[in-house]
């Protein structure tokens, strides 16, 4: 790794832990066949216009799929959901087994049992490192349950909790 500051990438990597991220698992669908990957690396960009973007390593086996969708959807996996992460994580297995779907208005499946859902049509992407950055317009989404959300941080699953105060921004 070459830049002006040498930095090391295991300390790297622990500061980045200390960062809790939600977890969910973007869909899409590519010429008929369904794809699937569990993605912690997921942002809202904007509200007007909507839209969010997530992140996919440019080894995954999912990229080029992704890369030839029209839209996929984020589903935001609730804190009971630890098996559905590690399904769609994993590489020798086929991701949608057992896993419940209905189509999407793109024809993405959304995993009826997530806790929210968006479902967007794919805008732009970029190249930033290793990863493959994907933005999308939000066309549709909901919210499907009120249970706490899964959560990853410093390499563990871990469950989020009730706020500690108010709302950002709120009055």
């Amino acid at each position: 790794m070459t830049s002006e500051v040498e930095l090391d990438e295991r300390k790297l990597r622990q500061v980045l832990g200390r960062f809790v991220t939600g977890v969910t698992v973007v869909t899409a669908r590519v010429a008929g066949s369904f794809l699937g990957l569990t993605a912690n690396s997921f942002t809202s960009v904007s509200l007007e216009p909507p839209q969010v973007l997530f992140c996919v390593h440019s080894s995954s086996r999912a990229r080029d799929g992704l890369q030839r969708a029209a839209g996929f959807a984020v589903n935001i996996l609730g804190a009971d959901q630890e098996q559905i992460s590690r399904q769609f994580a994993a590489t020798d297995s086929d991701r949608f087994t057992g896993v419940d779907v209905r189509p999407g208005r793109t024809g993405a499946p959304i995993l009826t049992d997530a806790v929210a859902f968006l479902e967007c049509r794919r805008v732009a992407e970029m190249t930033g490192g290793d990863h493959l950055i994907v933005l999308g317009e939000v066309l549709e989404f909901g919210v499907l349950s009120d249970r706490a959300p899964l959560a990853f941080l410093d390499g563990r699953y871990v469950r989020v909790g009730h706020p500690v105060s108010g709302t950002v921004g709120g009055a």
